[in-house]
């Protein structure tokens, strides 16, 4: 593509393509497999959001906003959806709903 420019042409396409070079930088950060932000640092194998691959999630008192974000209740919250439900009801388990009056009659 370069060959088919004309001499002018050619050189910006030259100076261009070296600042681009010198403007790149290598990256010491990469995507973290637990908490799925880009903060897993590649040489310490650490990352400085959750401390992966520590066993406990990282979390500090003086961030307070940080952990309204983490907590219980931002996510899909699959399991404790149900308590409350579950927990009116007695946590019951292999009984059947009692059929209503209306129908009973009926």
């Amino acid at each position: 593509m370069v060959e088919e420019l004309g001499e002018q042409d050619r050189r910006r396409v030259v100076s261009i393509s070296w600042y681009e070079v010198v403007l790149k930088h290598g990256k010491s950060d990469t995507g973290n497999v637990k908490s799925s932000v880009r903060s897993f640092h590649i040489q310490k194998s650490r990352c400085a959001s959750c401390g992966y691959p520590a066993a406990r999630k990282r979390t500090y008192n003086w961030s307070v906003k940080s952990k309204r974000r983490r907590t219980q209740g931002t996510g899909r919250m699959r399991h404790m959806k149900h308590i409350n439900r579950r927990f009116k009801n007695g946590f019951r388990t292999g009984t059947a709903a009692a059929k209503p009056a209306s129908a009973a009659a009926a």
